[in-house]
């Protein structure tokens, strides 16, 4: 075993030790033990582009990372909204998720957004628009391909890119080409009886919560959804990604994608791309090239 194998055989005994308790503790552990894998991952054949402007806000910024073995082709997009409880999180902090689809040929979009207490709904999915709009803009000039782009989101990320995919109120009027979307480990899909802690983002006016709510108010449109959250996730996200699960395929009759990520919590899951570790980089990748272009 060498020692990438050793380190990864280490990072799984302790997310099986630890189960589904998730504190900052526990996310500073893994992190130290993931530093080294993802400092020496490789990042070959790729050109980053940071601290692009797709808004007002100081927070409206965004890198790419693109990949240079394309030629002429058009590759597909990425567009990646990072957790943080709708309070904190940056996109400087997971340069290994562009580094990682960028290796594999897809131009990467990693965005920073703005943060409750100070903006709240629908702040999230207003952003998620905003981005959008840069990439309809500008990412051809980076190679990719503006009929080929895929929202991802990663815990409060997700819940925003949800807002965004189900509540027709936020598509963009001239079009999106967003081809399909990844929801990891969203909270709070359904908007009923919020832990006090999303008030931070949802307000404290319960009689405004059934308006946000993604269950409740699934929109036409029908992109493309992959669900999925970690083994040893936070039980109220699997929860979560399971009744989305089923209001999907109560409107459409048809399951969407969906993964339980074996031998993950909320941070490996998103933490380990680009790691070695391949528990779900190859599905998202088969699923984002198995995607028809929007037209």
């Amino acid at each position: 075993m060498d020692a990438k194998e050793n380190i990864l055989k280490q990072i799984t005994q302790k997310i099986r030790e630890t189960g589904s308790s998730f504190d900052l503790s526990i996310i500073q552990r893994l992190g130290i033990m993931y530093a080294p894998l993802l400092k020496d991952a490789p990042r070959d054949g790729i050109k980053v582009t940071k601290d692009l402007r797709y808004g007002d806000h100081d927070r409206h910024r965004l890198d790419v990372y693109q990949p240079l073995t394309n030629g002429e082709d058009k590759s597909p997009v990425i567009l990646f909204f990072h957790g943080g409880g709708f309070v904190s999180g940056d996109k400087n902090e997971y340069g290994n998720v562009g580094n990682y689809f960028a290796r594999h040929g897809i131009v990467t979009v990693n965005v920073t957004y703005r943060l409750a207490p100070e903006y709240r709904w629908p702040s999230g999915a207003e952003d998620v628009a905003g981005a959008l709009r840069w990439i309809q803009k500008k990412v051809a000039d980076y190679g990719g391909d503006t009929g080929r782009v895929f929202v991802f989101g990663h815990s409060a990320g997700a819940a925003h890119v949800a807002s965004y995919v189900f509540l027709d109120q936020f598509a963009l009027k001239d079009g999106d080409g967003v081809a399909g979307a990844i929801l990891m480990s969203g909270p709070n899909y359904n908007t009923d009886n919020l832990d006090e802690r999303a008030f931070a983002y949802f307000g404290n006016d319960k009689s405004r919560h059934p308006e946000m709510s993604v269950i409740r108010n699934m929109g036409k449109r029908k992109i493309p959804v992959y669900i999925m959250f970690a083994e040893y996730d936070i039980p109220s996200f699997d929860r979560e990604s399971i009744l989305l699960l089923n209001a999907v395929y109560k409107r459409d009759r048809v399951s969407p994608f969906f993964k339980k990520i074996v031998d993950h919590n909320h941070f490996s899951e998103i933490m380990h791309l680009n790691s070695g570790d391949e528990s779900v980089g190859p599905d998202i990748i088969d699923f984002v090239f198995s995607r028809e272009r929007v037209k």
